[in-house]
């Protein structure tokens, strides 16, 4: 993905079905909390893809080794344009649509919002859906973070 602020890949995985798949947008690939606790979010995405649900996964990694920070926070135009993206190829079920990360709240770039978009000649909106949140300083993020680094998270 290139945008305004820089040039992301991402890894995708695409359930093969016919019927519409949830969908989840991951804004990172890794969280590395330490020599024994590291997170690989590319093997999370995978295993969803075996269950059922299309995963976009952005690359990157949350540096955690230090305890929480917010330096991995990415601008919301990467989750937007990968959203955007599951759209254009994927039959979403737009029930259940999902994001997981960290990223900077927040309007798209140029006033672009998730409606005005239009894709093969209609609008299209990533629809309100669950938010998993980690990677950032604040609470449940962090939380969730130091979980995630754990045998149990």
């Amino acid at each position: 993905m290139l945008e305004k602020s820089g040039k992301v890949g991402a890894t995708v995985f695409i359930p093969d079905r016919d019927e519409p798949l949830p969908g989840i947008v991951f804004s990172h690939s890794a969280i590395r909390g330490g020599p024994n606790n590291n997170t690989d979010l590319l093997r999370f995405a995978w295993a969803l893809a075996r269950a059922g649900a299309a995963s976009i996964v952005l690359d990157g990694v949350i540096h955690w080794q230090s305890g929480p920070n917010d330096d991995s926070i990415r601008p919301r135009e990467f989750q937007f344009c990968a959203e955007q993206w599951v759209f254009e190829h994927v039959h979403l079920d737009l029930h259940r649509p999902a994001d997981a990360g960290s990223r900077k709240a927040g309007f798209i770039p140029d006033g672009l919002n998730y409606c005005r978009l239009k894709i093969s000649g209609e609008a299209r909106c990533w629809p309100p859906g669950f938010w998993f949140d980690f990677g950032q300083t604040g609470e449940p993020a962090s939380r969730n973070t130091d979980e995630m680094l754990t045998l149990k998270g």
